[in-house]
């Protein structure tokens, strides 16, 4: 499998913003980062269409969102296709949201 070169993630105006907002109020400069993308999304596209996808990923968006933005501990910065761009100011509870997500994407597939 050949890896594509990396490409810079461009934030908008209002994602930078977001993204200070949060700094600021968890009190840090340091953040973790968490890129999520659906398995397979590519090859379910072809063999379903993209409108049965686009149900899909909306779904899984809205369990991410919950996951990720619970108790105000991260923030999804952006969506970019099927994969989420989320920081957290603690590094362990970007661990434990990313376990919890793994958890409840069994329960929804």
């Amino acid at each position: 499998m050949s890896q594509q070169p990396s490409q810079p993630v461009e934030l908008s105006g209002q994602e930078s913003n977001s993204l200070r907002d949060y700094i600021s109020s968890h009190h840090t400069t340091v953040l973790t980062v968490m890129f999520t993308d659906i398995k397979g999304y590519t090859e379910l596209t072809e063999q379903k269409g993209e409108t049965y996808v686009e149900e899909i990923r909306r779904a899984h968006d809205v369990l991410l969102s919950g996951i990720i933005e619970a108790d105000n501990s991260g923030l999804i910065l952006k969506h970019i296709g099927d994969s989420v761009m989320a920081v957290f100011a603690e590094p362990s509870r970007a661990v434990h949201r990313a376990i919890e997500i793994q958890q409840q994407l069994v329960s929804f597939n």
